[in-house]
């Protein structure tokens, strides 16, 4: 298929007109960047006869300390430099954009604020949480130790209203959480009162109060995961549309881990660091997106993706899925039918208590509609499919490789037209160098099969 005259092409030639009358500072790639010239490239939004509308670029870098020493001058200036770049790793991912807007771009925090669940208490200790991240991140050690005072208030102040959301039969679990939170909260606050200045030392309290605060973080998301109604699930499972009821669907979050290799054993060069694997850790959320989620945990299951090529990575996405790159077949067919399983678009809108099926936002006359998880982390997961056919994704998924700068807040193309279902929270970073024809080695589901489930 020629390039000019693919569907790729048109669908480039819509974006760049909708892209001109929001940014004349946004960048439109051609079409040969989008890899509009292979006819079988199912990109986001694409399928063997179409293409990506739009993604981003972009990319975060493996902060690495090594060995410091303050022997010499120029010891002390290597020190400042991996100082910097290991603090900028650990830093709540919140960037601002050329625009001046800020963009949460941390998986973690995406994931916890796409719970459906609704305690204002409980969002108020979050923010004030990921607020001392940031702190710590700008090294503005009073400023953190008043966010931990804070964050110890909102709790206290709110245990009440805290436990009566997680309801009676958690409430004994979500009382050892809050205990934890703010012993945690406690001795962050220690570790940012030490008197301490200059690199080296600088560098041995970020050390120390970074794993307490994931600790802490870890701790909030679980208590907020015990404030999912009991009842939602059996909602979510009932607003699934009964033309679907022979798919597979996932009723809460699972984790899955791929693990990648170059074909011929290179190594994956991310910043000058030379790794022999890939190994990402991905959250899956059947809660926004439950057939799309429930699909992907099958296919894992059934050992699909094992051995699968990555089929694109342009800089934009990486993009695996297709059981035949160079042929005709280019969806999953369950053994023995002659007929492709293909699945639904599934929207979550932040304004609706559940997802929408087979209507992107436009269509459904809400635009630029805010979604629950939002296309607008390294690694995101997003589901392929044709441009023009809502419901004709099937085993192909793309991993975005956001950049704030390129894809800013409110003006991102993929949110709404496009399955989220998912954030990559380990070694998303490595995607960097994930290339055309490197290979998934293996995949597996390492936590939440219980809230799968094979079919209605």
């Amino acid at each position: 298929m020629s390039p000019c005259k693919s569907t790729a092409c048109v669908a480039l030639a819509a974006v760049s007109t909708l892209i001109a009358g929001v940014s004349d500072a946004f960048v439109v790639p051609s079409a040969s960047v989008l890899g509009a010239s292979r006819s079988n490239s199912r990109a986001p939004g694409s399928s063997s006869s179409s293409s990506l509308s739009m993604g981003a670029d972009g990319g975060t870098t493996r902060g690495d300390f090594g060995k410091q020493t303050i022997a010499t001058l120029l010891a002390g200036v290597t020190a400042a430099a991996n100082f910097e770049s290991a603090n900028a790793a650990n830093k709540l991912q919140v960037s601002s954009t050329a625009s001046g807007s800020r963009v949460n771009k941390d998986p973690i925090s995406l994931l916890q604020w796409g719970l459906p669940i609704d305690c204002k208490p409980a969002r108020q200790l979050q923010e004030v949480v990921e607020a001392a991240k940031l702190d710590l991140f700008q090294k503005n050690w009073s400023r953190a130790v008043s966010n931990c005072s804070k964050a110890k208030s909102a709790m206290s102040g709110n245990k009440a209203a805290i436990l009566k959301a997680v309801g009676s039969s958690n409430e004994a679990g979500a009382t050892k959480l809050m205990a934890d939170i703010d012993m945690g909260l406690g001795a962050l606050q220690r570790i940012v009162q030490d008197d301490g200045a200059g690199v080296v030392l600088e560098k041995a309290k970020l050390d120390e109060a970074y794993p307490v605060h994931a600790t802490i973080v870890s701790n909030v998301g679980n208590l907020e995961a015990m404030m999912v109604p009991p009842d939602y699930t059996k909602k979510l499972e009932a607003n699934i549309p009964g033309d679907f009821d022979s798919l597979p669907r996932l009723l809460g979050r699972a984790s899955v881990e791929f693990v990648m290799e170059k074909p011929k054993g290179e190594k994956f060069d991310v910043a000058g660091v030379l790794y022999d694997k890939v190994r990402l850790t991905m959250v899956l959320d059947g809660f926004t997106a439950p057939v799309t989620a429930g699909t992907i945990i099958d296919l894992v299951q059934r050992g699909y993706y094992k051995n699968m090529p990555i089929t694109r990575s342009d800089g934009f996405v990486v993009q695996t899925g297709d059981p035949d790159p160079e042929g005709n077949v280019h969806d999953f067919f369950p053994p023995g039918s002659d007929t492709a399983r293909k699945i639904p678009l599934e929207i979550a809108v932040t304004e609706d208590k559940l997802p929408m099926y087979s209507v992107t936002t436009e269509d459904d006359g809400r635009g630029y509609a805010a979604t629950k998880l939002p296309f607008q982390a390294y690694g995101a997961l997003g589901m392929a499919r044709s441009e023009f056919e809502a419901d004709s994704a099937s085993c192909q998924f793309f991993w975005l490789l956001f950049d704030s700068d390129l894809t800013p807040a409110g003006k991102n193309l993929l949110d709404g037209r496009y399955a989220e279902f998912g954030y990559t929270v380990d070694n998303q970073e490595l995607l960097a160098d994930v290339k055309e024809g490197d290979i998934i080695k293996s995949a597996k589901v390492i936590s939440g099969m219980e809230n799968w489930k094979q079919s209605a």
